[in-house]
């Protein structure tokens, strides 16, 4: 065991010697730094802060539209200013719901809420649910507290609303860096020295992928905790407790805003050993770094750019389980749900369970090609 972790600590340092890994580690780290940290509040931010956290725990019904209404500047809820700046989060939610362009006075809590509920079943039948699918959505909706109950989330939101991009940096980093640690020793011709190594092929194949998923999940953890102490330190995490509905209208599950960003974390994490497997494995799959990098950025694009209707449902369905988009707002609305003996899943219960299925399955797939190539090559 202890030649093992020997092993393990050489291939750790090969992997950090390099120049310009380090170098990417350096500057994406910074990139998240800078993300969390600006904009950073000024005076009249905080006075701004403190007006709207009076509206702390008010219920949005017609009590608080109409207080509202009387302090609008124009009827499209655009302008404001310090004197009725408390009033604006309010009016944003509203707008969203209602769409913008039209004029909020003199829209009712009734309205709102009807209207929301009207466009998502609208949406449901657009990306081609099943009306089994809809009955189960529509009873998450309504265990959603309604009306909503307001908390100042400006802190929490910043998570939430950056959270993709250690998800996007995470897998730029997986794909360059680490699609060289197995394909590198056949590209130079070093693999066959591994034959008459006093460790053999195995213990060197885990040896690489550990470091591989070991220099992954550190620098993830380390993005999210930057995350969190640049966030804290300047916004602070007023409104953990908030329903999400209060940041994205339309998500029709009864979570908090806090509760989604722990399901995040959880989910970067898990989602940092599967960049790291999938890097190393499709490189050694097809003998070639930029092979796999071209894969990866195909899965990126086809994940971030397809179109999501009925007419793609089949495909559109396992592409929302790749974690660059997973881990972006548009998630908290998602309408694709798994039947799994007999019951439905949210995508995001599925996603981290296939996560860590699909590390495994590669891990061992990966050990198999790596031995099978020394011996072919010898």
């Amino acid at each position: 065991m202890n030649n093992f972790f020997t092993l393990y600590g050489y291939e750790l340092k090969k992997i950090l010697k390099n120049k310009f890994t380090v170098a990417m580690l350096i500057v994406l780290t910074l990139i998240i730094a800078a993300v969390s940290v600006f904009p950073i509040m000024d005076s009249t931010d905080k006075q701004i802060k403190a007006a709207q956290m009076t509206l702390n725990g008010r219920a949005i019904d017609d009590t608080l539209l109409n207080e509202m209404y009387d302090v609008m500047i124009d009827e499209y809820g655009v302008e404001w200013n310090l004197d009725n700046c408390a009033y604006e989060e309010i009016a944003s939610i509203e707008r969203g719901i209602m769409g913008y362009g039209y004029s909020l006075i003199g829209i009712t809590a009734d309205d709102m809420y009807n209207s929301r509920k009207k466009f998502n079943t609208e949406v449901l039948y657009m990306h081609g649910a099943t009306d089994s699918e809809i009955e189960w959505i529509e009873r998450q909706d309504e265990k959603v507290e309604k009306p909503f109950i307001y908390e100042y989330h400006a802190g929490p939101t910043k998570i939430t609303d950056t959270m993709f991009l250690p998800a996007t940096l995470g897998f730029l980093l997986a794909a360059i860096v680490l699609s060289s640690v197995l394909t590198g020793e056949h590209s130079r011709r070093t693999d066959q020295l591994i034959l008459s190594s006093r460790y053999g092929r195995r213990k060197t194949y885990f040896a690489k992928m550990l470091a591989g998923i070991s220099i992954m999940l550190l620098t993830m953890i380390l993005w999210i905790v930057i995350m969190f102490i640049g966030v804290g330190c300047t916004i602070g995490f007023n409104g953990m407790n908030a329903p999400i509905q209060i940041d994205i209208v339309y998500s029709w599950y009864p979570f908090t805003i806090g509760e989604i960003i722990i399901r995040w974390c959880a989910m970067l994490v898990l989602a940092s050993v599967l960049y790291a497997v999938a890097a190393m494995f499709i490189s050694e799959l097809l003998k070639s770094r930029l092979g796999a990098i071209g894969i990866m950025t195909v899965l990126y694009f086809l994940g971030n750019f397809l179109p999501s209707n009925a007419n793609t449902r089949p495909v559109a369905h396992i592409i929302q389980l790749l974690p660059t988009v997973q881990l972006d707002n548009n998630s908290f609305w998602s309408s694709w749900l798994f039947k799994i003996g007999g019951k439905y899943f949210m995508d995001m219960q599925v996603a981290p369970v296939l996560y860590a299925l699909l590390s495994i399955i590669m891990v061992v797939l990966g050990v198999r090609l790596y031995c099978r190539y020394q011996v072919s090559g010898r």
